[in-house]
């Protein structure tokens, strides 16, 4: 250990008497092992924690699928989820939990709050229980007796000072008043926040229809169950389930049951790009590693003497070793302590550019796992980019060294340094060629057009009040009447020119799969039933969102509640349901719940495909109906185009709501091109991580041919005295040298491309429109890493035409 601080004390002594050599190296290996602590921290807290729930290596994600619908993994019924629960033979327990929101008035000012609709399972599925009160109770899930609520920690907190004092207190939802039971415990999340829990009771229209697939599920194994035993019990209770209800799940269908690990559910979209992310930032510390290996071996070409003593007087291989390795691990640590700094900085802009859909991106920060982890990068990385040089300089040749003025042997370091170049150039390519076929992507899927306009459009969201959860025909008219009068007052906003609403946006992540009749077809059973998308409007919801209507019409005002019923579908829906047949004049209808089924409505239009569910998705087929002969729809995101910048409208527009109902809040009021925008969100934030580390890569394999190029030169000046002296032109000189450097990038850009060509085979699922084998990427790329690599061989080529041959002979 003593000899280890004396090889230290040494280490530093030598660092001060070079300070731009050790600088440079520092700062080099920083912005690698920074890049790498700082991605690190994310896929750590993202990737390989386990979820913030006991045992949660044994819960599992469990999905109805359909066959007929490819992979489609879908939601539960209640109905359907009560046969699990007591059918199942694998999980200890099951629970179930959907979506909302409601409107949240009485005490203080009216908000809209997040609502999560859960079993009494669920929290005992997770192994969590309430802070302060209880949970729900299991006949709290019926009528009359579902009038509880569970709230977050946050909002009571928020709401009533602090949790202790929320508990007993009453909550106005959506008109009706609920008892808070029980406080979750502080910072607990689930699945998306909620600030609010409710029972998944008999109360809400949709409780008691089998068919009504809302709510997802989530299982805790037993401790004897295997994934083969859960495979097993689920295909099982898939038999059962379509034995017993023929009409919904015929055996046609193909109806099945499949079980994740929740884990996997949670991260499964984002798993793949932080795992090339991490590999990115493994390239730029690899390149970072080989600048800095070429800087010991050209430091080592001026220390052959001092080697070469060491060695006289006695030292053996070993002991040289380990003074170099000691030497190149202090400036990893030292360059660790600084990457962490960095880290520091980059994490913050990590969480700051990060999109809503990565989860648990909030907590990511330094702590004792990622410090843990830069101590092990660091320590490997000294070793590393120490090894060879520390193996070569500790051979020294003593009669070469120890002559006054002796370069000593440096063939075989110049072979080392070469290959360093190579190596540089190699991965340098690799990065660039991913990171340029995620541009080109990226920049295609952006021109892609959505199918309507997202400029000169601002969009905002209304959540009526269903008391109860329950639609009756007065509330259905109370959803018309609201909507119509919103529409007429947002319509007289300075520069609008048209208004109106949808149930679900595009791009928005919401959607209504429904089955429907056409007149003329009857299927054998509900496996060949037609279904597709649905969608309620008010307005001139088209006219808003800047769809086309290409045959036909829209919706007009006379299409009211009582008169003809109407549809209007688009180009998607004709190919598939309507190829052979005019579509216009169609009649289709939608069931209504139960046996019921609506009346038949008339196709009176036909408008362009949108994409509504991505950019890089296919169009769906599509049907819209006049909210005033539908259902009713309490949630509707209102839609007004304007002519001018929609920024300048955010209060007039919220002014005019409060107009219409001062006690209904609105939210999620922003220009609709920023759905657009947050549609490629996730890409963007990859994409802009990997411009980055291909820049940085860039700019370090530059420095490094330029090291190994200037180093060269140097130890060729009497060479290149000799060939002036004998004749050679610059410009000859020039063309040497250039060629000389540039064997060097070409051989480094062929091995590049063939590893790219395997490499980028990872990430071919994030591409949209370009193949992975891109030729004009890969030749563009190969194209700017040699010039970049003429630029800095130039330098010192340039140096080497000016070689003075009377001083280069002196001079050995």
């Amino acid at each position: 250990m003593r000899t280890i601080f004396s090889d230290a004390r040494h280490a530093l002594r030598l660092f001060k008497k070079a300070p731009g050599f050790a600088a440079v190296a520092v700062v080099t290996l920083a912005l690698g092992i920074g890049a790498n602590t700082a991605i690190f921290s994310v896929v750590d807290n993202v990737l390989l924690r386990p979820l913030p729930y006991p045992d949660s290596g044994d819960l599992y994600a469990i999905h109805r699928t359909v066959k007929r619908y490819g992979a489609m993994r879908g939601p539960f019924s209640l109905p359907d989820f009560k046969d699990l629960l007591a059918q199942n033979r694998t999980f200890e327990n099951v629970g179930a939990w959907g979506g909302g929101d409601a409107n949240l008035t009485g005490v203080g000012t009216p908000e809209r709050v997040l609502i999560r609709i859960a079993t009494p399972s669920l929290l005992p599925t997770l192994h969590v229980t309430p802070v302060v009160g209880r949970n729900f109770n299991a006949n709290e899930a019926f009528k009359g007796s579902d009038h509880v609520v569970l709230v977050d920690w946050g909002f009571a907190q928020r709401r009533f000072g602090t949790p202790e004092a929320a508990l007993g207190k009453n909550v106005r939802l959506d008109g009706v008043d609920y008892q808070i039971v029980g406080i979750l415990p502080r910072g607990f999340r689930f699945d998306t926040p909620a600030d609010i829990w409710m029972t998944a009771s008999t109360t809400f229209s949709m409780a008691e229809e089998r068919n009504a697939h809302w709510m997802r599920v989530i299982g805790r194994k037993r401790a004897d169950a295997t994934p083969a035993t859960i495979a097993d019990d689920l295909a099982a209770f898939s038999q059962r389930l379509s034995e017993a209800n023929p009409v919904i799940y015929p055996s046609t269908m193909g109806l099945g049951t499949n079980a994740t690990p929740y884990l996997d559910e949670v991260v499964g979209d984002v798993r793949l790009p932080l795992l090339i992310l991490l590999g990115a930032v493994a390239f730029v510390l690899l390149i970072a590693c080989a600048n800095v290996a070429n800087l010991l071996l050209a430091r080592a070409a001026t220390r052959q003497r001092e080697m070469a003593i060491r060695t006289a007087l006695g030292a053996g291989r070993w002991r040289l070793i380990r003074q170099l390795l000691t030497e190149s691990v202090l400036l990893s640590l030292l360059a660790g302590a600084l990457g962490l700094v960095f880290a520091w900085w980059a994490i913050d802009a990590l969480v700051a550019l990060a999109p809503d859909g990565v989860p648990r991106v909030a907590a990511v920060g330094l702590d004792g796992r990622v410090l843990a982890f830069t101590a092990a990068v660091a320590l490997a990385t000294g070793v590393a980019f120490g090894i060879v040089p520390a193996l070569s300089a500790s051979r020294p040749d003593l009669h070469d060294s120890l002559k006054d003025g002796g370069r000593g042997a440096t063939a075989g370091r110049g072979r080392l340094k070469k290959a360093l170049v190579i190596a540089e150039v190699a991965a340098s390519l690799v990065l660039l060629v991913g990171t340029g076929l995620m541009v080109r992507s990226f920049l295609r899927l952006r021109s892609v057009e959505p199918g309507f306009n997202p400029e000169h459009a601002l969009a905002l969201g209304v959540s009526l009040p269903v008391p109860d959860g329950k639609v009756t025909d007065e509330v259905k008219a109370h959803f018309t009447h609201f909507f119509d009068a919103a529409t007429r007052r947002l319509a007289q906003l300075p520069g609008a020119v048209a208004v109106g609403g949808v149930d679900a946006l595009p791009l928005s992540g919401n959607n209504s799969d429904r089955w429907f009749d056409i007149e003329g077809f009857t299927p054998v059973d509900n496996s060949q039933r037609p279904d597709s998308e649905s969608r309620q409007v008010v307005g001139d919801y088209f006219g808003a969102m800047g769809i086309p209507v290409v045959r036909g019409r829209g919706f007009v005002p006379s299409d009211a509640a009582g008169a003809p019923p109407v549809v209007v579908v688009n180009q998607a829906w004709v190919r598939k349901f309507s190829p052979d047949r005019d579509p216009l004049g169609r009649h289709i209808r939608l069931p209504q719940g139960g046996d019921k089924v609506g009346p038949w409505a008339t196709v009176v239009g036909v408008i362009g495909d949108v994409r509504g569910y991505g950019l890089d998705a296919p169009y769906r087929e599509e049907m819209y109906w006049p909210l005033a002969q539908t259902e009713g729809a309490s949630n509707m995101s209102m839609v007004v185009r304007v002519k001018g910048e929609p920024f300048a409208l955010l209060g007039a527009t919220r002014a005019a709501m409060a107009d219409v109902d001062p006690q209904q809040p609105i939210y999620d009021l922003r220009p609709l091109d920023h759905l657009v925008a947050a549609s490629l969100a996730q890409r963007r934030f990859t994409l802009t991580l990997m411009l980055v580390f291909g820049i940085v890569a860039l700019v370090l394999a530059a420095v490094g041919i330029y090291g190994v190029m200037a180093y060269t030169v140097a130890q060729r000046t009497q060479e290149l005295g000799i060939r002036v002296a004998l004749g050679a032109t610059p410009r000859r000189v020039l063309a040497m040298v250039l060629k000389d450097g540039m064997k060097l990038v070409g051989l480094g850009l062929a091995i590049g491309a063939v590893a790219a060509l395997v490499l980028t085979r990872v990430g071919a699922s994030l591409l949209w429109g370009i193949s992975s084998t891109d030729a004009l990427t890969y030749f563009v790329i190969a194209t700017l890493l040699a010039a970049v690599a003429v630029a800095a061989i130039i330098v010192p080529a340039r140096r080497a035409t000016r070689v003075d041959p009377m001083q280069a002979l002196r001079s050995e």
